[in-house]
């Protein structure tokens, strides 16, 4: 059995591959072809490995593996956000903007994959969702720097037809 340290450095290593159909075509290969007792399935030398890794990937469903394999999916993510953005907002609305676009695009891919097939499909709606997961924990982490101060507003001036609507409005009611 691998130590917990052993299954993550191998799924840490094998999860960028996973993320095209190619890669998995081959772990599929590999995994029957070591079921049938010749090959080599293994992913960094494990066949157990490469079965929860497959497993996880192409089943919506939990497995004992499925929890540690997506916290290293947002924890890559979270890397490769903050190596390509290394900045975030130290204002809290700013910061909640960009975990919205990208929860708009999570939303985008649940939309598509439903009502419009092959647009995009379940592998799309996880890349998101980890997305959302990794700009979260980066809300998360600068809870404590955030400036949590009103910010500079100023007053509108309503054009006079929407004023004189307004009124008529309010004296009708």
């Amino acid at each position: 059995m691998l130590t917990d340290d052993e299954l993550k450095a191998a799924m840490r290593e094998a999860l960028p591959a996973l993320l095209n159909d190619q890669a998995k075509q081959k772990l599929i290969t590999a995994i029957r072809e070591a079921e049938r007792g010749k090959g080599d399935a293994t992913v960094n030398g494990c066949a157990e490995c490469a079965k929860n890794l497959y497993h996880v990937f192409s089943h919506p469903k939990p497995t004992p593996y499925a929890d540690r394999v997506l916290e290293v999916a947002v924890e890559a993510e979270l890397t490769r956000a903050i190596t390509k953005f290394p900045t975030w907002p130290t204002d809290p609305f700013h910061a909640l903007a960009v975990l919205g676009e990208e929860v708009g695009e999570l939303t985008q891919a649940v939309l598509q994959t439903v009502y419009e097939p092959g647009k995009s499909d379940f592998d799309d709606v996880r890349k998101e969702a980890i997305q959302v997961a990794a700009m979260a924990i980066r809300f998360i982490r600068s809870l404590d720097v955030y400036k949590f101060q009103r910010g500079e507003q100023h007053q509108q001036i309503a054009n006079e037809a929407a004023i004189q609507n307004a009124v008529k409005r309010e004296g009708e009611s």
